[in-house]
């Protein structure tokens, strides 16, 4: 059994004191845990150590293992320089900032690599407000729970629904207070004192339910800050540092809605290869009732085909295979061409290609366009079964709104006969009905 080194990276972590939450995060950034890895700057291994900084630690790079262990230690002597020995989030959120700088543009450029964009990804992506929350880190932390054993890591519920992180909505409004509550003075204590204020109402918030107590101290303290407010203090600052975080929070939980229903659409989808299976011969399940769907266009592309909208057209919604097919093609082209603007090209967009087989054995293809997102796990030379997911209904390519289109044409063709044509008809009725589209096949042309 290969080491799990995702555990041993949380284990090191916490040997040293660092959060393992993050430092897990960090080498996901660095290296996605692979212990071969490495970068056109020359970075080596799991923990992509420069040569020079190696001989510095004294570590072979190309030792996952002890890569780790030099990794984490180096990264909690940065946090501790940095001032991360602490129970305030938002101090902790800027040790680590600066640690995470220091470790991937060097201990000597914290500051200036503020101006790198490569490296104010690396921090947002590990420990950026929308994605990590010192807040919850902490209180893990605090409650002692422990990292497991290597050795005894439970599998995850593959069946479990999908869920994103919820939003931190205090922590994201506690990490813009500083900036925004103050007017622009240059005044960094006037900041600090808001930061400081904000930090404490925030401690007083989580430790409410276990000791009132601390939480009234930590309020007397916020009380004594507030009655020293310096003159600067910007209260249309905070009205619209609450407002954009309102606003953060609608725009994250609506997008994570929508990844949670793509991602949970795809663990249901029954994508089967067939390596060894005979495609040629394998049969549509005839009584599965395919998505109804709304006609917009029951003619096109010179009758070979028809447009339609699921859910109302509303862009996004899911769309899965009327029935079960061959997938002889896949085409990625996110551009939009909205022709209801002028726009004169005419494109797919992201589409798939199918063969389907009638119960008679007869085979036809269908071309299924204007995808704004197609399931990753399609893969070209597989057999899906009905109702599996092949993308969200959108507008890439040539559109006038949100929808999807299907061409139906002879095998291998790009025209259709009567007899393909007549199947084109029967699909979009059937499908149009939500009824199955075979369940009276006996008398569809052969």
């Amino acid at each position: 059994m290969p080491p799990n080194y995702r555990e041993i990276a949380r284990q090191k972590a916490a040997r040293y004191g660092l959060l393992p939450e993050v430092f897990e995060r960090q080498i996901q950034a660095e290296s996605n845990f692979d212990p071969t890895a490495g970068s056109s700057a020359g970075a080596i291994g799991i923990a992509q150590i420069m040569p020079d900084t190696a001989r510095g630690w004294g570590v072979n790079p190309r030792d996952p293992v002890a890569a780790l262990d030099a990794a984490a230690k180096n990264m909690a002597a940065y946090v501790k320089t940095y001032g991360g020995g602490t129970k305030d989030p938002v101090k902790m959120r800027g040790a680590y900032e600066k640690a995470l700088r220091a470790y991937n543009a060097g201990p000597g450029a914290v500051e200036a690599s503020k101006r790198y964009d490569e490296t104010n990804e690396y921090v947002n992506k590990i420990i950026g407000p929308s994605t990590f929350s010192f807040t919850d880190a902490l209180r893990k932390k605090i409650s002692g729970i422990p990292v497991s054993d290597a050795s005894s890591v439970a599998e995850p519920d593959q069946s479990a629904p999908f869920k994103m992180k919820e939003f931190d909505f205090n922590e994201n409004l506690i990490a813009s207070l500083a900036g925004n509550l103050i007017k622009p003075t240059g005044n960094s204590e006037t900041a600090d004192v808001y930061s400081k204020l904000a930090a404490l109402n925030q401690q007083a918030i989580d430790v409410e339910e276990d000791d009132p107590a601390l939480a009234d101290q930590y309020r007397m303290v916020a009380s004594n800050l507030t009655e020293e407010q310096p003159t600067e203090f910007d209260p249309g600052g905070l009205i619209k540092t609450v407002i954009n975080t309102v606003g953060k929070q609608q725009a994250y939980n609506e997008s994570a809605s929508k990844i949670e229903e793509l991602v949970n659409r795809l663990k249901q989808s029954n994508v089967v290869q067939t390596a060894n299976r005979n495609i040629e011969t394998a049969k549509p399940t005839n009584s599965f009732v395919s998505q109804k769907i709304e006609v917009t266009n029951p003619n096109d592309t010179g009758g070979k085909g028809f447009d339609f909208v699921i859910a109302g057209g509303k862009r996004g919604a899911p769309f899965t295979s009327p029935l079960s097919a061959e997938v002889l093609k896949i085409s990625k082209d996110p551009r939009e061409f909205n022709l209801e603007r002028g726009a004169t090209q005419r494109a797919y967009g992201n589409n798939v290609e199918l063969r389907f087989t009638t119960p008679e054995g007869k085979k036809f293809d269908g071309l299924f366009a204007h995808f704004d997102e197609l399931n990753p796990a399609l893969k070209v030379g597989t057999t899906i079964s009905a109702g599996t997911f092949l993308g969200t209904q959108g507008r890439t390519g040539s559109t006038t709104g949100a929808h999807v289109s299907a061409d139906i044409y002879s095998p291998g063709a790009t025209t259709a006969t009567s007899d393909i044509v007549a199947l084109k008809n029967l699909m979009r009725d059937r499908m149009a009905a939500g009824k199955p589209i075979f369940s009276y096949a006996k008398s569809a042309p052969s």
